[in-house]
């Protein structure tokens, strides 16, 4: 990103915040597909988790991608805050704090909702 476009967004520089939007489209579109796949046009545009996870079905059946589809329908199974920061961590390799400025939420949240999805993760995989 160039820090000269940040720097206006932040100053309030519309058209700065449009590139900078630009620019950011395609990674918030990967990771709205890995967080609510049936929505996730939907939630690139709006950046809304919670508007995305409605259309998202909560069972999956196993195909011959056994193991990816059984890991996306535990993920699937999983409150959608929980499911959020478990994906952010695991798969695109955000840091605590990372995820934490990226949801506007404190790190202790970020890290006590990480307990919480792994158990239930584990949870859901075990059953």
């Amino acid at each position: 990103m160039d820090p000269e476009n940040v720097s206006a967004a932040q100053q309030g520089d519309a058209l700065a915040l449009d590139r900078l939007i630009d620019e950011l489209a395609p990674y918030v579109r990967r990771l709205c597909a890995r967080i609510a796949p049936t929505a996730a046009d939907d939630a690139t545009q709006e950046h809304d988790l919670e508007a995305a996870a409605e259309g998202m079905p909560m069972d999956r059946c196993a195909s011959s991608l056994e193991g990816l589809v059984d890991i996306d329908d535990a993920l699937a199974r999983l409150p959608v805050s929980q499911r959020v920061v478990l994906v952010l961590r695991t798969r695109e390799g955000l840091s605590e704090q990372e995820i934490a400025t990226a949801l506007g939420i404190p790190a202790g949240t970020v890290k006590s909702r990480l307990h919480r999805a792994r158990a239930a993760f584990r949870e859901v995989w075990e059953s």
